[in-house]
């Protein structure tokens, strides 16, 4: 990783298998917080090239989970990924309006969205819920 920092501070660039090669040492953790801090610094003061852009997709898309959904045909809904001020997204309410209407919907969520994740869990388990704010943030309580 040295040798790649090192060609990057120079201006030089990755080439789509290198871009492709970090992204997947990042995801197994073959690198440690320091290296990924540097290349991910970088990155914020230069550009990326469509060969990296292109070599940071198909890692990506190798690691991603594979789901099959054919059997239901469902929709994806999404959003902007949330306003991060503990207010319910929009997306999350088309997709009970649109599901209260019959179709099938496959909805996705922030990692840092809780609080969705959690309702979305107790609807599975058949559990009601409650949504109580408190001075620190949100909690949602599962009945």
């Amino acid at each position: 990783m040295k040798k790649i920092l090192n060609r990057l501070t120079q201006y030089e660039t990755l080439t789509e298998k290198e871009s492709r090669d970090i992204i997947i040492d990042i995801s197994e953790g073959k690198l440690n917080t320091s290296e990924i801090s540097s290349f991910l610094t970088i990155f914020m003061i230069r550009n990326i090239t469509i060969e990296e852009l292109n070599g940071f997709r198909k890692a990506l898309i190798e690691l991603s989970l594979k789901i099959d959904l054919n059997e239901f045909d469902p929709i994806d809904l999404c959003g902007t990924g949330g306003d991060e001020k503990d207010t319910f997204n929009i997306s999350t309410l088309a997709s009970f309006v649109t599901a209260g209407s019959g179709v099938k919907v496959a909805k996705h969520r922030n990692k840092r969205d809780r609080l969705v994740s959690d309702f979305f869990q107790g609807c599975v388990r058949g559990e009601t819920y409650c949504h109580r704010r408190r001075r620190s943030g949100s909690a949602l309580e599962l009945r």
